[in-house]
């Protein structure tokens, strides 16, 4: 295996990419820590999935490492699609309470390792995407206004000229 850092869903090799190794690598999580990677049965998926520490899902029959892909990782379990960083949150973390969201405290939700996942609400995960600048309304209402000031002038140019 070539074990490239590489965007989860982009990995340089099939090889790489059934293992995992691009999710991993991706997410800062390097070979040397692999000792300290622990297997949990999957829970709601007890007798059929293990995850692990850093996100990874396995078939707990084949050993088969699953391929999580889709915007937030995700794998398909008994017919269901199910986000890894759910299923983290519900194998290492307990239930959620009512109301309550699986969080990544850097914001990079390719990032499954458990030491970044948390429960909070949802104003929490607004408000940490604010701090990180993942979801910036001052930049995003500048940039509209540039727009509308950009084209606005050009549109009024050519008839008051």
């Amino acid at each position: 295996m070539c074990r490239q850092p590489v965007p989860a869903g982009q990995c340089c090799c099939d090889r790489c990419h059934a293992a995992g190794w691009s999710i991993l690598f991706y997410s800062g999580v390097g070979e040397e820590h692999f000792d300290a990677e622990l297997w949990l049965p999957a829970r709601g998926f007890e007798d059929s999935y293990d995850v692990s520490t850093f996100g990874r899902v396995r078939n707990r029959r084949t050993g088969r490492i699953l391929v999580a892909s889709g915007r937030y990782p995700s794998v398909r379990l008994g017919g269901r699609t199910v986000a890894v960083h759910r299923l983290m949150g519900e194998t290492y973390l307990g239930g959620a309470r009512s109301g309550q969201v699986v969080l990544h405290d850097d914001d990079d939700k390719t990032n499954l390792w458990i030491a970044n996942l948390r429960y909070g609400s949802h104003s929490d995960n607004l408000r940490d995407a604010h701090r990180h600048g993942v979801r910036n309304a001052c930049a995003r209402a500048a940039a509209t206004d540039l727009w509308a000031t950009t084209f606005s002038s050009e549109a009024t140019a050519p008839g008051s000229a």
